[in-house]
C-alpha cells in the first residue's frame, strides 16, 4: 500500500508537470510536501527532480515543506536537490 502512494505523488507531479505544459504556462511551483515522511531517500529526490525538469516554461520551483527532509536533522533539508541560481524571468 504504502509503495502505491509514493508511486501515486510521482505520477500527479508528473501529470502537473505535463498540464503545465499544455497550458503553456512560465511557472511551475509545487508549494512543499511532495513526500509524506519526514526521512525521503535521496532516490526519490532525484527521482521528483528529474520529473520537475520535464516542465519547459520559464521557471519550476519544488518548494521543500514540513515533511520534505532527506535526514531527520530539522536544519538539513533536500541537500542533493539542484538549484537554479539563475535570475528568473530575464
Amino acid at each position: 500500500m504504502q509503495e502505491r502512494l509514493v508511486e501515486a505523488r510521482f505520477d500527479a507531479l508528473k501529470r502537473w508537470a505535463d498540464i503545465a505544459n499544455e497550458e503553456t504556462c512560465d511557472l511551475f511551483v509545487v508549494g512543499g510536501d511532495l513526500f509524506h515522511r519526514v526521512s525521503v531517500a535521496k532516490k526519490d529526490i532525484q527521482r521528483a527532480a528529474s520529473i520537475s525538469t520535464e516542465f519547459q516554461g520559464r521557471l519550476g520551483a519544488l518548494l521543500p515543506g514540513n515533511h520534505d527532509y532527506i535526514t531527520q536533522r530539522p536544519n538539513v533539508l533536500c541537500p542533493s536537490l539542484p538549484i537554479s541560481r539563475q535570475t528568473p524571468f530575464g
